[in-house]
This record gives structure tokens, sequence and C-alpha cells, in this order.
């Protein structure tokens, strides 16, 4: 698989309905449970993994750790490095068991567009 570059700030313009993925950390105990949009490149797609197809998400804001978003789609039809816009449901302090714990997770995501 190959590496997919991170995008640096300013590279991907902010969906005009949506949010910045720094905003989606520094607001999310008043988005949660809320439906948000953002715009942003996929860095890694897993599929298959509990049922689902996860995306990990960048848009070239906030700092590690919380410069990327995780989202969990039935769509598989991103690839590493499409730049998308999704709408989905944002659901904080994840915890799936084992390594799988998330801050925010981004649930039932539609892709709107490539």
């Amino acid at each position: 698989e190959t590496p997919v570059s991170t995008p640096v700030a300013g590279e991907i313009e902010k969906a005009s309905d949506g949010k910045t993925i720094a905003e989606l950390f520094s607001e999310y105990e008043t988005l949660k449970d809320k439906e948000v949009t953002i715009r942003a490149k996929v860095i890694k797609v897993k599929k298959n993994i509990l049922k689902k197809t996860w995306l990990t998400l960048q848009d070239g804001t906030g700092s590690a750790p919380d410069d990327k978003l995780h989202a969990t789609t039935s769509a598989a039809d991103a690839q590493p490095g499409d730049i998308i816009v999704v709408r989905g449901i944002l659901r904080t302090d994840i915890d799936l068991g084992g390594q799988y714990k998330y801050k925010l997770l981004l649930e039932e995501t539609t892709i709107l567009n490539k």
C-alpha cells in the first residue's frame, strides 16, 4: 500500500456547509451526535472491519493526534489520495475494545462527492 501524503494547511478547502477537522475536535462537545460535513483527503481505507469500511481522513488542520478523523461507511468507493466531501454523525469517546479507541468517530458516513 503506497503511503499517501498528508495534506498541508490550506491545501483542502473547507466544505461550504462544513467544518474542518480542527473545528470538530475543538467543538466536539456541542457537535456530539449531530450530523456534520467535512472535505478531507482519504489517507487510509480499511475494508470489512466490523462489517464496515473505515476511512482515515485528514484536511491539513489540527495537530497530532487530533489532526485525523476516522469515519465508518458502508460505501467502499473511496481510495487513498481521494479528496472527498462526507457527511456523518459525530460520535465521541468511542471504545470498541483493544486498541480501537477514538476521541471522535464519524459514523453512518455518506460520501457526497469525490
